[in-house]
């Protein structure tokens, strides 16, 4: 264990810090013989591992010559306890090829797999390592430019940040809470790397960073700050915050949040088939004796042309006599799910490009359908918003889908009475998460439907950065880094959960400063 005794006091600005680990590699150490030597000048054992010789120490610096492979070369110092706010700061430099990896590892071999800040050469990027996965973030990564990373230990979980290059101030680059294991040995790997590493720093401070907003929805109508793995003490937060419920239409209860949107007035025109004015039937349709059936004559739609593009709309529908084929409900050229049991059906959609609401059946669709109903749902009632925030933030929260339903994340909302401006990430009713954004009303796609695997409770995420936007879900990213630079949208400070349904439900909504503005100041002192 990395002995409390052994402490360096050091003074940084106006603060004296203090450190349980220092190793500035201030002596010269051959290529190959820096295993069981001495931090310097706290004096940690160091366990190496280099069977190509490839690390060595002089100018004050560990010199890499060149890299190995995961785990070789490697240093890793006495075992510390995972304990909430610990961190690990290591600065690099790299003179040609990346690949650097420094965090917690469970054990003095191979990579870092408590959390790691990944500087690597595939991609030329800043990610992270978060047990045996990479997570993706895109930030471009220089040669000849000194960056600072940092990693912290939460109760469950942690934090990765990172200063350099582009990142002109400290920057928040992932949070999670699935890593557990209470003992940790720090690590300074390079995995392929060629350059430095200086400066490896444990302060004896410790030190979390805290959320804007968190909501574990535990209360209705403010914020209580529980959506997070720290729900007291140090890097607790967010809590307190009043929402914004324009409709009334937002629910708390057993731990979750649901919403019920305002239905406008019934659009379709004899809906109950009672007759056929109104409808236009394409191939297959026939109204009479008060259903509309399709036959196996061609592909055919129900249509009524009642929808205004961009509007969200609730459709419900009742299917029988199905044999064969399938259907779907229309909104414009958007679909819902397919269909291929007798059921009543309630869904929703965004309207496309034309108006026509109805039923879309296959070619080879033999089925009956009636009591075709849909309503406008009110936009304002669509969205729970936190009128205080930063404008680039890290967005989570866990979300439990319906079928044929849309829910997820609203960023940078220009206003919770009228939204016209913002970001959208969402589930669009299938298995597929869509990125939007909405100009002045106008909805444009930023990011094409991209399936996901979807899990219940499972975590999407939104980063915005400037004008970069990346969604992810479940740790996966979605798609790729998307450009968004509206001057409508992205200084805008209002946030929101969104749904078109009572059947969707969230939990643990948080939102971090991504550092952009300079949040995270105070790590500057380490």
């Amino acid at each position: 264990m990395i002995p409390e005794r052994r402490r360096l006091l050091l003074l940084s600005g106006s603060s004296l810090v203090s450190y349980l680990l220092y190793d500035k590699y201030s002596a010269t150490i051959a290529a190959g013989a820096l295993n069981g030597t001495l931090a310097d000048p706290t004096g940690q054992v160091r366990t190496a591992t280099d069977t190509g010789n490839r690390y060595s120490a002089s100018s004050g610096a560990l010199q890499v010559t060149s890299g190995g492979g995961t785990g070789d070369p490697a240093i890793w110092y006495p075992s510390l306890t995972r304990t909430a706010g610990r961190m690990i700061f290591v600065d690099v430099f790299f003179t040609s090829t990346r690949n650097f990896q420094i965090g917690f590892n469970s054990a003095t071999s191979g990579a870092p797999n408590q959390g790691a800040i990944f500087f690597r050469n595939t991609g030329t990027e800043i990610d992270v390592l978060i047990g045996a996965a990479t997570i993706t973030t895109g930030i471009t990564l220089s040669t000849g430019i000194t960056y600072k990373g940092l990693v912290i230990t939460r109760a469950a979980g942690t934090y990765v940040f990172a200063k350099g290059g582009v990142l002109t101030n400290w920057t928040l680059l992932w949070s999670e809470t699935s890593l557990t294991t209470a003992t940790l040995y720090p690590e300074v790997a390079a995995n392929a790397g060629i350059g430095r590493m200086d400066n490896v720093r444990i302060p004896a401070n410790l030190w979390l960073p805290s959320p804007i907003i968190s909501d574990g929805f535990s209360i209705q109508a403010t914020t209580d700050g529980l959506g997070h793995a720290e729900t007291t003490g140090l890097g607790s937060g967010g809590a307190n915050l009043t929402w914004v419920d324009q409709a009334a239409s937002w629910t708390v209860a057993t731990g979750a949040v649901t919403n019920t949107p305002t239905l406008g007035s019934e659009l379709i025109t004899n809906g109950d088939m009672s007759s056929d004015t109104g409808w236009t039937q394409g191939t297959g349709w026939a109204i009479a004796a008060g259903t509309a059936a399709h036959t196996a004559l061609g592909a055919g739609d129900l249509t009524q042309a009642v929808l205004t593009v961009g509007q969200w709309y609730r459709a419900v529908y009742t299917l029988s006599s199905f044999s064969a084929g399938s259907i779907t409900a229309l909104y414009g050229t958007a679909t819902g799910p397919t269909r291929t049991t007798n059921a009543t059906f309630t869904e929703t959609g965004r309207c496309i490009a034309t108006t026509i609401a109805g039923l879309s059946a296959t070619s080879d669709s033999v089925d009956t359908a009636d009591d075709v109903s849909y309503k406008l749902l009110t936009l304002n009632s669509l969205f729970r918003s936190i009128q205080s925030g930063p404008k680039d933030a890290i967005h989570d929260v866990a979300i439990t889908r319906g079928l044929g339903t849309q829910c997820g994340l609203v960023c940078n909302l220009d206003s919770v009475s009228s939204p016209a401006n913002f970001i959208h990430a969402y589930f669009d009713g299938k298995d597929n998460i869509v990125l939007d954004k909405c100009v002045a009303g106008v909805y444009t796609n930023v990011q094409a439907a991209t399936a996901v695997t979807y899990s219940a409770g499972a975590v999407l995420r939104v980063v915005k950065s400037g004008t970069s936007v990346t969604v992810y879900y479940n740790n996966a990213i979605v798609g790729a880094i998307r450009t968004i630079s509206d001057a409508g949208i992205i200084n805008n400070t209002n946030h929101s959960l969104f749904s078109t349904s009572s059947v969707n439900s969230f939990d643990n909504y948080v939102v971090r400063a991504r550092g952009t503005s300079n949040e995270y100041s105070e790590l500057d002192k380490y």
